[in-house]
């Protein structure tokens, strides 16, 4: 759902974070796929820490994210993705983009997480970033994705 986060921490009224609808997944799927970050980057969400279980930090939140997808989907391939970086937004206070070195933060917590659930992850933030100005979402999905 384009606009959500992860955690409960921020704009939690205006959309329902991953927090909130990973338990009405459906479990018939055959793989899941979590795509999660930007959003909390955007809204500076605190990262806090790999053991963390709260769900007000990035790391609490996705953790019990992960908790739930495998109680829900035990059988099943779960694949995490590192955020994409979002040109919509003047990251810095400058003018000029200056988010890279926020999102990669987040981008580490997702892998620092696929490593410690032994899940596999897709590093979207090395193709899909400010460098090259690659505008997947313009190009090829809607944002409802």
């Amino acid at each position: 759902v384009g606009g959500s986060t992860v955690t409960t921490a921020s704009d939690a009224s205006k959309w329902d974070s991953f927090i909130k609808r990973v338990g009405n997944l459906d479990t018939s799927a055959d793989m899941v796929f979590v795509m999660g970050g930007t959003n909390d980057c955007i809204r500076n969400v605190s990262i806090g820490s790999i053991n963390d279980t709260g769900v007000t930090t990035f790391y609490g939140a996705y953790n019990s994210v992960i908790n739930t997808l495998k109680t829900n989907f035990p059988e099943k391939t779960i694949v995490l993705a590192t955020p994409l970086y979002y040109s919509g937004i003047n990251w810095s206070t400058n003018g000029s983009w200056g988010g890279s070195a926020n999102i990669e933060k987040y981008g580490d917590a997702v892998k620092a997480i696929g490593k410690k659930y032994n899940f596999h992850s897709v590093l979207f933030s090395l193709l899909l970033n400010s460098k090259n100005k690659f505008h997947f979402f313009k190009r090829y999905a809607s944002a409802s994705l």
